[in-house]
């Protein structure tokens, strides 16, 4: 298992939280500005032992648009490459992000770098914002303050983000009468549900819950009958989450 996987999933785990600071007077909106997530990350990086670098992937692009009071204005377009390195190990994980910047100077492109760089790293590691966090949920965390025992409730309700909804049950379980009418009327059965599995970010964490819990994914797939850790029903994810043997 890639450590830098895992390390994003402690990250993740921690719930970080950043108030909207920052007011675009223009459009009158709050937001999060990129000083603020970055000095979120710069201890949750420091505490898992994870940097990053990032660099441009192919030259930028750019495009002329005419505001509505007739201003020239130029947009620049970038894809950057964002490179997550687990320095322990030497592994690395490449990942791809668009930015885009408008500006009716020479300022676009840095003003595409900035929100790349903030929107990266707010919604690959789920940075929530808003304007208080007390007033949602008393259990968040900013950067300067966070719990470091996440307990198995925070992960699971970090999980069930990453968790497919169910088909309905008329869809997925027919009983023995059901059928029988079907037959009956000549109609075709429907084919039995596919079972649906967990997915590799699943796995990432709750390798590391089991980690926490000094187990280890062959002790799991033991508990489960399962030959392998990704062979894992959706529909049991909560039961493995709390599942000590």
């Amino acid at each position: 298992m890639n450590k830098v996987y895992q390390k994003m999933a402690k990250i993740i785990a921690m719930k970080l939280y950043v108030q909207k600071k920052g007011y675009n007077q223009n459009q009158q909106y709050k937001y999060a500005t990129e000083g603020d997530i970055l000095e979120c990350l710069k201890k949750a990086f420091t505490e898992v032992g994870l940097i990053y670098t990032m660099s441009l992937s192919g030259a930028p692009t750019g495009r002329e648009t005419i505001t509505a009071k007739g201003t020239k204005q130029w947009v620049t377009d970038i894809i950057i490459k964002f490179s997550l390195i687990d320095p322990e190990s030497g592994e690395t994980v490449e990942l791809l992000f668009p930015g885009s910047g408008i500006d009716t100077g020479d300022k676009g492109l840095y003003k595409a770098l900035t929100g790349c760089q903030k929107y990266f790293l707010a919604k690959n590691f789920m940075i929530e914002t808003g304007n208080d966090p007390e007033a949602n949920d008393n259990n968040r965390t900013s950067g300067h303050k966070r719990r470091t025992n996440i307990p198995d409730k925070v992960v699971t309700e970090i999980m069930n983000r990453f968790t497919p909804p169910l088909p309905p049950r008329s869809e997925a379980v027919m009983n023995d009468a059901a059928k029988k009418s079907i037959a009956d009327k000549g109609q075709k059965a429907p084919p039995p549900p596919v079972t649906k599995y967990i997915t590799a970010a699943h796995v990432t964490l709750l390798t590391s819950v089991l980690k926490n819990k000094a187990l280890t994914p062959a002790d799991l797939c033991e508990g489960f009958g399962i030959a392998n850790i990704s062979k894992l029903p959706a529909t049991e994810l909560g039961k493995a989450l709390k599942w000590t043997p």
